[in-house]
């Protein structure tokens, strides 16, 4: 994968097409190396576990890996583990986002 200067996507998985209005369901690994307006960067687990700094760059190559293993989900970045997450039996989201769970449905990509 390789973004370029202010690109900002995601890479949703457990999720589901529920038409306009944006993906609700499931988790978002983000893509995001330099968009100021999204605190959010490359290799987070969106809402879950932020990384404050992208380990890539702009223009530059990289791997992106998910690993989802029962209730635990792995974020590697060039094969370095930037996120390691197993989802409680109860887990706390924010309002608006209460479907951000692991269950089973469709991998999206956001462009």
């Amino acid at each position: 994968m390789k973004t370029l200067l202010s690109a900002n996507s995601g890479i949703f998985f457990h999720t589901e097409n529920r038409g306009p209005g944006g993906i609700k369901k499931g988790y978002e690994a983000q893509i995001n190396t330099s968009f100021a307006k999204d605190p959010r960067n490359t290799g987070s687990l969106v809402d879950v576990s932020d990384l404050d700094k992208s380990p890539v760059n702009d223009n530059e190559w990289f791997h992106y890996h998910i690993v989802v293993n029962g209730k635990n989900i792995m974020v590697k970045i060039n094969d370095k583990i930037v996120v390691d997450y197993t989802e409680d039996a109860k887990p706390t989201r924010k309002k608006g986002r209460e479907e951000r769970l692991l269950s089973h449905g469709a991998i999206a990509i956001h462009m």
